[in-house]
């Protein structure tokens, strides 16, 4: 197994793609992938710019002149869903333990836990952007 395989065989499944999904995506066939994977071909220029294209890394890093860094591939999914739980944790814990240890906090702690949420909807804006 050649370094281009086994870098493209790696870069699919840190991606969550089956081979037929690549297939789907590169419009070639799945024997086509497979064949890419296993060395017994090699893609084309052409096909092999659109996987680095795809991977979100050089050409360089998949033929293997080149490591790979931490800031040549970007997270492909977050689970805004449990961001938002994890902002409402915070803020409730912040909310609950300081409105215990002194009750008259309350109008500005609730201040607070409005703008968790504001917060939040930014956090949420940068990611998104980062992704895109």
């Amino acid at each position: 197994m050649s370094i281009l395989s086994e870098h493209l065989r790696e870069q699919r499944i840190a991606n969550h793609w089956s081979q037929e999904q690549l297939a789907n995506k590169m419009e070639v066939s799945r024997q086509s992938v497979s064949k890419w994977e296993t060395g017994d071909a090699v893609p084309d220029l052409d096909k092999l710019k659109q996987l680095s294209q795809l991977y979100a890394v050089s050409i360089d890093y998949l033929v293997g002149n080149e490591k790979q860094t931490n800031n040549q591939t970007k997270p492909k999914y977050i689970n805004l869903r449990e961001l938002q739980k994890i902002y409402f944790m915070i803020t409730t814990v912040i909310y609950c333990g300081a409105s215990l240890y002194n009750s008259d906090l309350w109008g500005s702690l609730w201040v607070i836990y409005l703008v968790s949420g504001l917060v939040f909807e930014i956090h949420k804006f940068c990611l998104i952007k980062y992704l895109n």
